[in-house]
């Protein structure tokens, strides 16, 4: 019931906040999970969630930012793998991933300069940024997600670049068999129209 509350009041503060949302949910939100449990109706002016204990579903506006960090396991035993994904204004197709050997903590695996005074999109428009560590279980369920702390503690002066240290880190992440996939080297799946960041320096 406080779900189902939760939700309907936020969707009726999206609506009547004409300079947040679009008039028409169609143009300015789409439903990224739970397509049977959500739907857009009347011309694309009503949005409709259905939610209970056993279900969920996920509405976002088409130009948000999102950094992704994902964590895929397997069945047959192989090592898992870190996915990471970078949506910035609503368009991901920013994969990248890798090995994930235990000890990580602390080694860097990714970078994305911002370059966006170039005209290159860039995940800066956090406006209620979040941090959710979740477990998925399988295909169907997603375990309950939590938010540990508010803080800006990744805005301080010693996280906006990597030390030399790092930076060597980085370059044997990249450079050892670890890095499984890189979306800047997939010619193949882009039919050669790479994302502009990819010919800029990115460590």
């Amino acid at each position: 019931m406080a779900i189902i509350l939760f939700s309907s009041v936020a969707v009726c503060i999206f609506a009547l906040d004409l300079s947040v949302v679009d008039p028409k949910f169609f143009k300015s939100m789409y439903i990224t999970w739970g397509m049977q449990h959500a739907a857009i109706l009347g011309n694309g002016g009503d949005l409709q969630l259905v939610q209970d204990q056993t279900s969920d579903d996920k509405v976002l506006r088409r130009n948000h930012d999102e950094i992704d960090f994902e964590f895929l396991g397997n069945v047959s035993g192989q090592p898992y793998i870190v996915h990471t994904n970078i949506y910035a204004p609503g368009k991901g197709s920013r994969e990248q991933q890798f090995y994930l050997w235990w000890h990580i903590d602390g080694i860097p695996s990714q970078v994305f300069r911002n370059y966006e005074n170039e005209g290159i999109a860039y995940p800066n428009k956090f406006r209620r940024f979040s941090a959710r560590a979740c477990k998925w279980d399988g295909p169907v369920s997603i375990t309950k997600c939590a938010a540990s702390f508010r803080g800006n503690w990744w805005t301080s002066l010693i996280y906006s670049q990597l030390s030399d240290g790092k930076m060597d880190q980085l370059k044997w992440v990249r450079d050892s068999y670890i890095m499984y996939y890189d979306y800047c080297k997939d010619t193949k799946r882009f039919k050669r129209q790479m994302a502009p960041e990819c010919i800029k320096q990115q460590s």
